[in-house]
């Protein structure tokens, strides 16, 4: 076969290598010179309709733009590749074009896996790039499961070098971009960026539903400043991290709109038990990762986290009874056989294939459950489990028959 290729059977132009799929910018260049292969070859001066030209890019770019999926579980998705949805398309569309983006969407819409899926590309353009995240759990994910490790920063980590260490890029790319929008934090991503954000080439991701930690002032303000300099100004509308089941839980009981689903409703649907204090809770979620165990769901593909005053405590309780090890939540815990346990803080912007949420802590207001409940209920990918104390439990249900008679008062006057 060898003294084939190159000779008139396997042309040269037609034949494609590894490297010629190392990047977007490499496989154009390959497809270019097949088509220019082809063009000589044809004597027919026909060009193929525009709308055709649109037909066949929507028909195949689901089987060329792939993009390493970020599930957390490493043993059950680090090897699945995610198609990216339309809307995720454009965005990458507008970032060969655009110089800024401003993409402030809804939880589980896509936003960490295309942003990174953006990072990668500006490398592979050769641009000098700065990934700053909003929190230390998701950067250190992002370090252990991406290939773009070296130009991830939090923004703590910018903020401890002196400002004449502090190297300008020429692309600055902001996930979970809510964590900094007050006007300091936006003053040092200008700093680092050439051309600042007025003038410089930057995306910034984000989700301003319970997720910022600022006042509705400083967030509007910083909310102004960025979307006043962007390009253009995107927005995802359909969810790819949880399923149908869990993003009708969610929108009831936090009553903030997820997006449409574009995964088929394969997920468990959530459940809900009242438990009188810790050691229940402990008992009933010990016996619910048994029977995820049972049903041979890995333990790395479980999490636990919590607003329990000891997360730690908690965790160590829900290991002794259900007779396997626990560790905090990490950038490897899916190496070893151990539940992750982490607050619901702490785990913002990460996510979980099965994911227990304990609501055992002090009693908070309506808004600050709401809040815990968003952030919260949103890491599930596939089935979720919340253990809460009764009288939180009751405001849950309560919430939710409200969210429910809204919706369809609101239904009734359309």
């Amino acid at each position: 076969m060898g003294e084939l290729l190159g000779g008139p059977e396997f042309p040269e132009e037609l034949i494609g290598a590894r490297e010629d799929l190392a990047s977007p910018a490499k496989l154009q260049l390959f497809l270019e010179g097949v088509a220019q292969y082809w063009a000589r070859k044809n004597s027919s001066s026909r060009k193929i309709a525009e709308r055709d030209v649109a037909e066949l890019v929507r028909l195949f770019r689901p089987e060329f733009e792939r993009v390493q999926a970020l599930a957390l579980a490493r043993d059950r998705f680090n090897e699945e590749m995610l198609a990216l949805t339309e809307e995720q398309y454009e965005i990458l569309d507008h970032w060969a074009g655009a110089e800024r983006i401003y993409c402030s969407s809804p939880a589980g819409c896509g936003k960490t896996l295309l942003a990174t899926e953006m990072a990668r590309r500006s490398i592979g353009a050769g641009d000098s790039l700065l990934f700053v995240v909003g929190t230390d759990a998701l950067a250190a994910v992002l370090r252990e499961q991406s290939d773009i490790g070296r130009a991830i920063a939090t923004l703590g980590e910018i903020e401890t070098l002196p400002p004449a260490e502090r190297q300008k890029v020429s692309v600055l790319i902001v996930d979970e971009g809510q964590q900094l929008l007050s006007k300091e934090k936006i003053e040092l991503l200008d700093s680092v960026v050439e051309g600042g954000i007025k003038l410089g080439r930057w995306a910034w991701f984000g989700d301003v539903n319970y997720q910022s930690p600022y006042t509705r002032k400083e967030m509007d303000a910083g909310v102004a400043m960025l979307s006043s300099a962007a390009s253009v100004r995107p927005k995802l509308s359909k969810n790819c991290r949880n399923t149908p089941e869990i993003i009708t839980t969610v929108e009831l009981a936090a009553g903030v709109p997820l997006g449409h689903a574009i995964v088929s409703g394969r997920g468990q649907r959530p459940t809900m038990l009242a438990v009188e204090d810790r050691k229940e809770a402990a008992n009933a979620i010990s016996e619910r990762i048994r029977e995820w165990l049972d049903e041979d769901i890995s333990l790395a593909s479980i999490a636990l986290i919590t607003n329990d005053e000891s997360p730690m405590d908690l965790a160590n309780e829900v290991a002794h009874l259900g007779g396997f090890g626990v560790k905090p939540w990490g950038a490897s815990v899916g190496r070893d056989a151990r539940l992750a346990y982490a607050s619901i803080d702490a785990f913002r912007g990460l996510e979980s294939g099965f994911l227990v949420l304990c609501l055992t802590g002090p009693r908070s207001g309506d808004d600050e459950l709401g809040r815990m409940l968003y952030l919260g209920m949103t890491r599930a990918n596939f089935a979720l489990a919340i253990f809460a104390v009764p009288e939180t439990l009751e405001r849950v249900h309560a919430r939710m028959a409200d969210s429910a008679t809204r919706h369809f008062e609101g239904g009734m006057r359309g």
